[in-house]
């Protein structure tokens, strides 16, 4: 009767393993609501649009967000749940383009000025590639202008940044964006280049869907979820010494920057 004993065994060993199945599909899908679609066996993220894609957008936000502040939170929190969303959103652009045989935008032409607004960990991932990117000498013009802006922009409502002339600081001299890799998420509403292979729809939702996650799950984890005026933001973290750490810490870093 030998094989009692074994027979035993392997049930034992496949019960423990159906639940540590159970577990892993439990934590890797956790956040996912039951109307919007998982992740297809190849690696390909799910084909949505509309509703579907805002709530997946959403979703995606608040489950990195909620990721990466559980952990010991340093300067490196925001810019991580920054260059996260990053690369998500860039997914979907790049799946986008592929299914309707086109290009995904690798720079922004878009010149027209307006309000973009931003939450910390973005402008907090563009001041960071700015530094990698640039010296002190031409940081330190960028954070001017930021800063010139920021002031002008406080006595005009946001439709009016074409007639004051507040143009995007991050606009390079040729036409480019200077952090095009880190670029806010609002901007790829803007810029039809930048969009869904030009499903201005599809980019908006996206977009939406993307930064109202974030915003939600920022607050809560008790941080700083407001969205802010993007040269004053970008200004005040550049002049602010140690400010992604202190956000992380619960500071207010951007209590005085206009809100947008």
């Amino acid at each position: 009767m030998l094989w009692l004993p074994i027979v035993s065994l392997a049930l034992m060993m496949l019960v423990v393993g159906s639940a540590f199945a159970l577990m892993f599909c439990s934590v890797a899908f956790a956040g996912w609501s039951s109307g919007v679609a998982r992740p297809s066996a190849d690696g390909d993220l799910p084909t949505l649009s509309g509703d579907r894609l805002r709530s997946w957008a959403a979703n995606l936000a608040r489950r990195v967000v909620a990721r990466h502040a559980c952990q010991p939170r340093s300067a490196e929190t925001p810019l991580a749940i920054a260059t996260e969303l990053e690369a998500g959103a860039n997914a979907v652009l790049e799946q986008a383009a592929r299914r309707n045989h086109s290009e995904a935008g690798e720079t922004c032409p878009d010149a027209r000025p307006r309000q973009i607004a931003v939450t910390a960990p973005e402008v907090f991932a563009i001041a960071a590639e700015l530094e990698r990117k640039f010296p002190k000498s031409e940081l330190q013009v960028t954070r001017e202008l930021a800063a010139l802006n920021a002031r002008r922009a406080r006595f005009v409502m946001p439709d009016e940044f074409p007639q004051a002339g507040i143009n995007c600081p991050l606009r390079s001299e040729d036409g480019h964006c200077l952090t095009f890799l880190s670029r806010p998420l609002a901007c790829r509403r803007m810029c039809s280049a930048c969009s869904c292979a030009g499903d201005g729809s599809c980019t908006e939702q996206l977009q939406t869907g993307m930064a109202n996650g974030l915003s939600e799950g920022l607050r809560q984890e008790g941080l700083d979820g407001d969205t802010y005026e993007l040269n004053d933001a970008l200004a005040t973290a550049l002049a602010t010494p140690h400010a992604a750490a202190r956000w992380s810490r619960g500071e207010a870093v951007f209590a005085n920057c206009t809100k947008a």
